[in-house]
């Protein structure tokens, strides 16, 4: 059996064990990885606040989220709790350096989160047949890094509002990808709490908390039982420039 172009549904494809000769027909990337991880990993549910893996174990496997929100965590020596990124439905992630080195960071659900797990000697084992699939692993290499790096671009450049802003545009993106404005799935309401976006900016909840309350008396965002909703996204990217 051969892989075919990366179009095929999520929930109805099933678990398989059995390396094979992959075919993909055009250029390895994200795509092509994450149809192998649907088609050769276990699927898992997690529950909200439970941990993927945390801080100083080593990582055996690279996971695809079908549904739900994971972030990567870090507790500081000083105690306190920073978060670095976040990663939304279809999203691939993992911890990248060499095997056996423990990761230096946590991944967390946010929320309830449905994910396809795909061990790294799997990985390996495919690309014995198939060694195009580093293409694709170096493809998610990248993007981990520019991801990163464009978070703490964004956030270091940008004061007060205009971060807070920023990182509720990120998180409005991240929810409503490959999602048409129009479509019934389109969502507006940031289900994330309000201590991970602190904490993602780097500012105290009771910082946060003020200019969310600002953001509200512009229309911008409205705030029920502590779940944010974007009225405005045009002006809120408008504040932060957005891109």
């Amino acid at each position: 059996m051969h892989y075919q172009n990366p179009t095929t549904n999520i929930s109805n494809l099933a678990s398989r064990t059995e390396a094979r000769q992959l075919d993909f027909s055009g250029s390895w990337d994200i795509d092509s990885l994450k149809q192998i991880i649907l088609e050769e990993g276990l699927r898992s549910s997690i529950q909200r606040g439970k941990f993927v893996f945390r801080q100083g174990e080593v990582v055996d496997k690279i996971y695809l989220i079908q549904s739900g929100c994971v972030a990567f965590t870090r507790h500081c020596a000083e105690g306190h709790r920073q978060v670095l990124d976040f990663f939304y439905r279809e999203s691939v992630f993992s911890d990248l350096p060499e095997d056996s080195q423990p990761t230096t960071f946590s991944a967390q659900c946010l929320l309830d989160t449905q994910a396809y797990a795909l061990s790294k000697a799997s990985l390996r084992r495919i690309a014995t047949i198939t060694p195009e699939i580093f293409q694709a692993v170096n493809s998610l290499m990248l993007r981990l890094l520019s991801q990163a790096y464009d978070s703490l671009y964004n956030i270091g450049c940008r004061h007060g509002v205009e971060r807070v802003a920023f990182t509720l545009c990120k998180i409005f993106d991240g929810f409503n990808a490959g999602i048409d404005v129009d479509s019934a799935r389109f969502d507006c309401n940031i289900p994330i709490r309000q201590i991970d976006i602190a904490d993602a900016i780097g500012v105290t909840p009771v910082y946060l908390n003020q200019i969310l309350k600002s953001l509200k008396e512009d229309g911008v965002i409205d705030i029920n039982k502590g779940t944010i909703n974007i009225t405005n996204i045009k002006i809120l990217k408008d504040i932060c420039n957005y891109e």
